[in-house]
């Protein structure tokens, strides 16, 4: 039987003591699994891939009070003074899922005066889709956001090759 591995991962803090440079939550131990299935095992491949190419510290499962309840976000981390809201998604929803991360967005800069940092959306596509379905929608967003490809075998290049530099 093959012997799993475990990753430590920061989960279930609060956006606003991220904000603040005193994140809350715990650590948890959860199984890396390098061919994920399910939405919470993707997440933490995504998350072991930018721990090991991007950012040591981020969080999974982030919380942020937004209207009647709470908003999760799937990874946060921060970069250079930019903080990344990170969404996996597919070519079907990835425009509502990209439109409801810009009015949070759009939120958490009303309500946070945010003078040196600047926030990112990050949505990251599984499946097939064409930078011309990109680019029609981009142009109605009012915040930053990146379109990367959610592909397991490339993953690690898209990464390691900059973008967040």
């Amino acid at each position: 039987m093959k012997q799993q591995k475990i990753i430590k991962i920061h989960s279930k803090s609060d956006f606003n003591n991220i904000l603040q440079s005193k994140p809350n939550g715990i650590w948890r131990n959860v199984i890396f699994n390098a061919k994920p299935i399910s939405k919470l095992e993707k997440i933490i491949f995504l998350s072991k891939i930018i721990q090991e190419h991007v950012c040591k510290k981020i969080f999974i499962e982030t919380k942020y009070s937004y209207g009647s309840r709470n908003k999760r976000f799937e990874i946060v981390f921060e970069k250079n003074n930019k903080i990344y809201i990170c969404k996996i998604s597919n070519p079907i929803k990835f425009d509502k899922d990209s439109m409801d991360l810009d009015y949070v967005i759009t939120d958490i800069a009303d309500n946070f005066k945010l003078k040196q940092k600047c926030i990112i959306g990050l949505i990251f596509i599984e499946g097939v889709y064409t930078q011309k379905m990109i680019s029609s929608f981009e142009k109605n967003l009012k915040n930053n956001f990146l379109f990367l490809p959610f592909e397991i075998s490339s993953l690690t290049n898209t990464l390691k090759n900059g973008i967040f530099n």
